[in-house]
């Protein structure tokens, strides 16, 4: 048996393999990955992300992730829904992110160099072969969109829709994709996002889930407690807030030092994953949705505590430290209008006969402001438009 053939009757094993297993399939997701995929020419491996094979097997229908970044989200769920087209039968995934340009430089960047390392996943790979189509044996297929506005949903069944940075994609185009699961047997849905404003997209779907959290055990008086970076990092020599450390001070606090203290015996605990326990705080409630909360100090060999603190000073609005590197909600008067706020400069002239003017703010790094003037019959009347930085918007909405 020349090399050739060699690999393709490895290959033949293990398609058979995978489909006498279908039955088993989502238990097995991270057992399938380390066995068929690598990465630097080694089998794909959990090491530094020991908290992934709880997330990747488990069996709801839904599963969610509030993440922070750079903590390997993206490429697990890249690597799942590979996963489940090479291992059942006529599967077909959807995977979207905000703009079909995201999702076409995620198809070179990673999808494709998961596929060209894997015999299994190359040899299955028939047919279409492109940035937005990828077709894996007879009938399974996998899909990268867009979720903007012009991208309409594919009009075809599927069987798993991932939605990749949920908060930055638009809500209507997520909620069209649903109908495309209507008539599959499985109606499997993956959303992923770092968090915007409490209350809304991945941090909505998230308290609509059975909410899971990676507790830490103290090795030394066995508390357990969810690491928190504001309230468990400590600074040696340090009593402040950690939000007064701005880059101009942070050379005169010895930040490099700095670690996670268990609130209990104020001691520093091991965060090794041995140390480690998933564990849902709602698992009476009757929901659809496993929800997963993925913070830095899941990854303490890869993200310290020191760390965190050079980088939230690396952001003029805080908020987007506490979203992107902690992986939490938050809202921020210095970048969101609150309800008050609109209220406030809202003026009552409902007299009959009169007319009275409206303003509509789309709010985005720069914001388009439009002004109607709109009579009691319907008729609405737009008198003027115009572009506002966002950093503008607070001073030039009181001004109009």
């Amino acid at each position: 048996m020349n090399k050739i053939q060699e690999v393709t009757f490895k290959n033949h094993l293990l398609r058979l393999r995978a489909g006498a297993s279908q039955a088993t399939a989502l238990t097995e997701v991270s057992k399938w990955i380390s066995r068929n995929t690598t990465i630097n020419g080694r089998n794909f491996s959990y090491k530094n992300h020991e908290y992934q094979p709880r997330i990747l097997d488990s069996t709801a229908r839904e599963c969610v992730i509030r993440k922070c970044s750079q903590v390997g989200i993206s490429e697990l769920s890249i690597r799942k829904a590979l996963a489940l087209c090479g291992m059942i039968k006529e599967f077909t995934v959807v995977y979207t992110l905000p703009t079909a340009t995201l999702a076409s430089v995620l198809v070179r960047t990673r999808v494709n160099p998961v596929i060209e390392e894997s015999a299994y996943l190359k040899g299955m790979l028939t047919g279409t072969d492109s940035v937005e189509v990828k077709q894996f044996g007879a009938g399974s297929f996998l899909y990268m969109k867009g979720a903007a506005s012009s991208n309409a949903p594919i009009s075809i069944p599927t069987d798993f829709l991932v939605h990749d940075e949920l908060d930055f994609s638009d809500p209507l185009v997520i909620s069209q994709y649903q109908s495309r699961l209507t008539h599959s047997l499985y109606k499997m849905r993956l959303k992923l996002s770092t968090p915007t404003i409490p209350g809304k997209g991945i941090d909505s779907a998230f308290m609509q889930s059975k909410r899971h959290f990676n507790f830490a055990r103290c090795n030394h008086c066995n508390h357990y407690f969810i690491p928190d970076y504001y309230d468990h990092v400590k600074i040696p020599g340090y009593s402040g807030d950690l939000r007064d450390i701005t880059k101009t001070r942070i050379h005169t606090i010895n930040h490099t030092e700095a670690y996670v203290e268990c609130p209990k015996c104020g001691k520093k605990p091991n965060l090794a994953p041995k140390y480690r326990e998933w564990v849902c705080e709602n698992k009476d409630e009757n929901h659809v949705a496993d929800g997963f909360q993925v913070s830095p100090f899941d990854c303490p060999n890869l993200i310290t505590p020191s760390y965190l603190i050079e980088a939230s000073t690396s952001y003029t609005n805080i908020g987007e430290f506490i979203n992107f590197n902690l992986g939490l909600p938050h809202f921020s008067r210095e970048s969101v209008l609150s309800p008050d706020e609109v209220q406030g400069v809202i003026v009552n002239s409902y007299h009959e006969g009169s007319a009275f003017t409206v303003m509509g703010v789309d709010l985005g790094k720069t914001c388009h402001i439009t002004i109607a003037r709109c009579s009691f019959d319907g008729a609405m009347q737009v008198v003027h438009i115009e572009e506002v930085p966002l950093a503008q918007l607070k001073i030039r909405y009181r001004e109009l």
